[in-house]
C-alpha cells in the first residue's frame, strides 16, 4: 500500500504566471503541451470536452463538473495518519463492487476514458486527472489551479473514502480530517467543488425526484456552467435551489450541514468574488497535491517562453554534414507576433564555439485558455566535424530591437552523441496482416566506446472498464551496420501492431564510459515513411549487409505501470541500401554467391527493363539469415517461374514479396523457420474455412466468416529440406491473421492444404 505526502501550499494569487519560465527540457514537457496547446497549430485538444463550459455529451451531465468531481473522488481515500490513498488514479479500479455506491453514475468512467486518449509514458492518468481540474475550472471562468507532474498511477483500488451525503456532521468532519483537510478547508472545498454541475435523479432519486425537472436533474446553483460563487451567495440569501441544501431528503442535506457547521463563518467570507477565486485556487491545488509518500512532484507547470520541437539531426552528404531540422515555439502573450520581424537561432558547435545563425520561417499559431503561441521552423545543414551543442533564440523586432531567449542561461541543448537517423529509418505501410515492420537506424558519434546500445519501444495497453491503461516497453539490441567519417550506424528492427502505431514511441540509447545513459527518446513512429534510402557508409563497409543480422522482435503486450522519461528530439527511419542492377533480358538479374551472412530488412531490389521470366534473385552459398521484407520492384511482370530461389543452409527467412502465378519461392536446403506475412495474388482468391466461429482471430481482430473457394489453387512455396518449417501465410490470401502451420519437409504447401 502506498503512503501519502501532503505538500504545504502557499496561497496563490490570480496572476496567470506564478513562477519563472521553466528550463527546457523538463520531465513535464508532454503535459505542458497538453495543458496549453488547446487549438490551432500542433494543438492537443485536451480542453475540447469543456469548450465551452456548457458542453455536454448527454443532456444534463456537465463534462466540466465530471472533471472536477473525478479528482475529488480519486483523492478522497487519502488517510494522512495511515499514509494511504491520495490522487493516484485508483478511481479507475473503483467503479464496481463495494465502490459502486460512492462512485455512481457514468461521469467517472467517461472522464477516465477521455483522459486515456492522452495517456503515455510521460503523462500518467493521475497527472491528467490533475490537469483536468485546471482545464475545467479555467475554461468555465474560474481561477488558475496550478498543476504539477510526477504522480504515479495506482495498480489497484484504494480503500473506501468518499464521504456519503447522509453522513452526520461529526462523521463528515472526521472524513475530511482523515484526508488532511481542516473544517474550514472542507467547507471551502465543497463550496468550490459544487460551483459546477448538478445532482441526478437517476443516481439519487430520493434527493431529486424523477418528476422534478425535464432533465431529471437539480443544479447546485443558477449558473451551473459558470465557475463563480453563486453556490455561496444564493445559499446565504435564501434563494438557493441546491438539492444538498433544501432537497426533500433531509438526511442528505450535506452541503447545508457542512456550510452551517461553523455558523456560516467560512461561506460568509466567500461572498467576496475575489476571495472565492483565490480560496478555490488554493484549496483545489491542495487536493491535487495530495499524493502518495515517495512521489516527488515537480514545480508548477507553466508555459515556456520559448520551447523547441522535433529537433532532428541526420548525417547527410557522404557524412560531411548534418541536416538539422525542427521548430521553436514562442509565447506571444507579451511578445506579439505582429511585432516580430524575424526569428533566428544562434548555435554553438560541439566545442562551444560560435557556429553562426540559422534562419526560420513562421509555420503556425496556437492558443491555450490564457496563452497564445507562434511556431517557427528551420531546415539547415551544419558541418558534421563540428556539429552542434546548443542554441539561443534571437528575435528581431520591427522596432529594430532584439530579444534573446537563452533557456535561463543554459542554452537549448542539442546532443549528437546518439540520434535516430530518420532519413534512413522506415515503418512499412499498413496491410491486411495487422502488423508492420519498423526498421530504425541510429547514428552514434565516433570515439565514445558505447555499450548496451538499444532500441526501446513504448506501447500503450488500452484502458478497459474498471481498469487503467498501462505502458509496455520492449528493448531490441542495436547492431553495428557501418561507419561514416564521424558517425557509426546501428540498426534494429521490430514488428509493430498497426492498431498501436499512432501511440508507439521509441528511444535509441547507449551507456557511456562514465556510466551515464545517452538517449534520443520519445520519438513517434507514425511519422516514418514506408521505405527509406540506404544509409551512406564508408567504403570499407557495404551499405547492404551487416556483420551480424539486425535484431528483430515481435509486438509485445507485456505491461508495466507508466513512467516518466525525459523528452528529446524526434527521429526517423533507416534501412540497408538498394541493389539496383541496370538491365537484363532474362534469367537472373542478381546472383549472389559466397559466404553471405545477412540481407537485412528494407533491402530494395529494382530490376531492369527486360525481365521476362526466370528468377529475379538467385542466392547460393551458406546463408545465415534473410530478414525481410525484401522489396522486389519490376518493370515487366516476371511471369511464371520462381520469383525467389534460395539454396544453401537457411536458418530464417522472412519473405515479403508476391507473384501472380507460379511458385512464390523455391527453397532447397536445411530449413528451420519461414515467417510471413507473404503476399499471394491468385486469379481467384482462396479463402479459408472459418475455424474460429466467435468471429475473432488469434490476435483479437474481428472478421466476417469466410467462405471456401478452391478455384485456381496456387502453390505458395515449395519446401525441400530435412527440417520442419513453420509458415505464417498472408492475410491477403487467407483473410485471417495469426494462424501458424507446422509442416514436415519435404512438403508442397498450397492453399487447399493449409485450410
Amino acid at each position: 500500500m502506498t503512503q501519502i505526502f501532503i505538500g504545504l501550499l502557499a496561497i496563490l494569487s490570480l496572476t496567470l504566471t506564478v513562477c519563472s519560465a521553466p528550463t527546457w527540457p523538463s520531465s513535464f514537457d508532454e503535459l505542458e503541451d497538453i495543458k496549453y496547446l488547446h487549438d490551432g497549430y500542433m494543438s492537443r485538444g485536451f480542453a475540447y470536452g469543456v469548450t465551452p463550459c456548457s458542453f455536454v455529451r448527454t443532456q444534463g451531465r456537465s463534462v466540466a463538473a465530471g472533471f472536477l468531481r473525478t479528482a475529488f473522488h480519486d483523492m478522497a481515500s487519502a488517510d494522512v495518519a495511515a499514509g494511504t490513498g491520495g490522487l493516484d488514479a485508483s478511481i479507475g479500479f473503483e467503479l464496481t463492487g463495494e465502490f459502486a455506491s460512492a462512485n455512481i453514475g457514468p461521469g467517472f468512467n467517461n472522464t477516465m476514458v477521455y483522459y486515456s486518449r492522452f495517456f503515455n509514458s510521460q503523462a500518467s492518468m493521475s497527472d491528467l486527472i490533475a490537469l483536468g481540474v485546471y482545464t475545467a475550472v479555467r475554461s468555465c471562468g474560474g481561477p488558475v489551479v496550478e498543476t504539477r507532474s510526477g504522480r504515479v498511477d495506482a495498480t489497484q483500488a484504494g480503500p473506501l473514502g468518499v464521504p456519503d451525503v447522509r453522513d452526520s456532521g461529526p462523521v463528515l468532519g472526521a472524513a475530511f480530517r482523515r484526508m488532511g483537510i481542516s473544517q474550514e478547508e472542507s467547507i471551502q472545498l465543497v463550496a468550490c467543488g459544487h460551483s459546477l454541475g448538478a445532482v441526478h435523479s437517476t443516481e439519487f432519486p430520493a434527493i431529486v425526484p424523477s418528476n422534478s425537472s425535464v432533465l431529471r436533474t437539480a443544479d447546485f446553483d443558477s449558473t451551473n456552467s459558470t465557475y463563480d460563487n453563486k453556490i455561496v451567495t444564493e445559499y446565504l440569501s435564501g434563494t438557493t435551489k441546491n438539492p444538498l441544501v433544501i432537497g426533500p431528503d433531509a438526511a442528505a442535506r450535506s452541503d447545508f450541514h457542512l456550510f452551517n457547521s461553523d455558523r456560516n463563518a467560512t461561506v460568509t467570507k466567500l461572498q467576496d468574488p475575489a476571495v472565492y477565486q483565490t480560496t478555490c485556487s488554493r484549496v483545489l491545488q491542495k487536493m491535487l497535491d495530495t499524493v502518495p509518500r515517495g512521489v516527488v512532484l515537480t514545480d508548477a507547470i507553466s508555459p515556456y517562453d520559448v520551447k523547441p520541437y522535433g529537433l532532428q539531426l541526420n548525417v547527410v552528404d557522404s557524412g560531411d554534414e548534418l541536416s538539422f531540422t525542427g521548430q521553436v515555439r514562442i509565447r506571444t502573450n507579451d511578445l506579439a507576433k505582429a511585432n516580430i520581424q524575424k526569428v533566428e537561432l544562434q548555435y554553438k558547435t560541439r566545442d562551444g564555439s560560435d557556429g553562426g545563425l540559422i534562419s526560420t520561417k513562421a509555420t503556425g499559431d496556437a492558443n491555450g485558455i490564457d496563452d497564445s503561441f507562434s511556431f517557427y521552423g528551420f531546415d539547415t545543414k551544419i558541418p558534421a566535424n563540428s556539429a552542434i551543442s546548443s542554441f539561443t533564440v534571437v528575435v528581431t523586432l520591427n522596432s529594430g530591437g532584439t530579444k534573446v531567449f537563452d533557456n535561463n542561461g543554459k542554452g537549448y541543448p542539442v546532443s549528437d552523441a546518439i540520434f535516430a537517423q530518420t532519413a534512413n529509418s522506415a515503418l512499412t505501410a499498413a496491410s491486411g496482416t495487422g502488423v508492420q515492420k519498423l526498421n530504425i537506424v541510429a547514428a552514434v558519434r565516433n570515439g565514445q566506446s558505447p555499450t548496451d546500445l538499444a532500441l526501446t519501444l513504448t506501447t500503450i495497453n488500452p484502458m478497459t472498464f474498471n481498469n487503467l491503461p498501462t505502458v509496455a516497453k520492449k528493448t531490441v539490441e542495436l547492431v553495428k551496420s557501418c561507419e561514416s567519417k564521424y558517425y557509426t550506424f546501428y540498426t534494429a528492427s521490430s514488428d509493430v501492431f498497426t492498431n498501436q502505431v499512432n501511440t508507439t514511441k521509441y528511444d535509441v540509447s547507449f551507456k557511456a564510459t562514465d556510466g551515464s545513459i545517452k538517449i534520443d527518446g520519445f520519438n513517434s513512429i507514425n511519422t516514418l515513411p514506408p521505405t527509406a534510402p540506404a544509409v551512406v557508409c564508408g567504403s570499407a563497409v557495404s551499405s547492404t549487409t551487416t556483420s551480424t543480422p539486425p535484431p528483430t522482435s515481435t509486438p509485445s503486450s507485456d505491461s508495466t505501470t507508466s513512467s516518466v522519461s525525459g523528452s528529446s528530439s524526434s527521429s526517423s527511419p533507416t534501412g540497408p541500401g538498394p541493389i539496383s542492377p541496370t538491365s537484363s533480358a532474362s534469367g537472373s538479374i542478381i546472383t549472389i554467391t559466397g559466404q553471405i551472412t545477412a540481407i537485412v530488412t528494407g533491402t530494395t531490389v529494382t530490376t531492369g527493363s527486360g525481365t521476362d521470366s526466370g528468377s529475379i534473385i538467385t542466392i547460393t552459398g551458406p546463408m545465415s539469415t534473410i530478414t525481410g521484407p525484401v522489396t522486389l520492384t519490376t518493370v515487366v511482370d516476371p511471369g511464371a517461374g520462381s520469383m525467389l530461389t534460395i539454396t544453401g543452409a537457411i536458418t530464417t527467412l522472412l519473405p515479403g514479396s508476391g507473384t501472380e502465378s507460379g511458385s512464390m519461392m523455391t527453397i532447397t536446403g536445411v530449413i528451420s523457420t519461414i515467417t510471413g506475412p507473404t503476399t499471394v495474388e491468385p486469379t481467384s482468391v482462396v479463402a479459408p474455412v472459418d475455424n474460429n466461429p466467435n468471429g475473432a482471430d488469434d490476435n483479437g481482430f474481428i472478421y466476417p466468416p469466410p467462405t471456401t473457394t478452391v478455384d485456381n489453387l496456387v502453390p505458395i512455396a515449395t519446401f525441400t529440406g530435412a527440417a520442419p518449417a513453420t509458415y505464417r501465410p498472408a492475410a491477403a490470401a487467407q483473410g485471417l491473421l495469426g494462424h501458424v502451420f507446422t509442416l514436415m519437409a519435404p512438403a508442397i504447401l498450397a492453399l487447399a492444404h493449409v485450410w
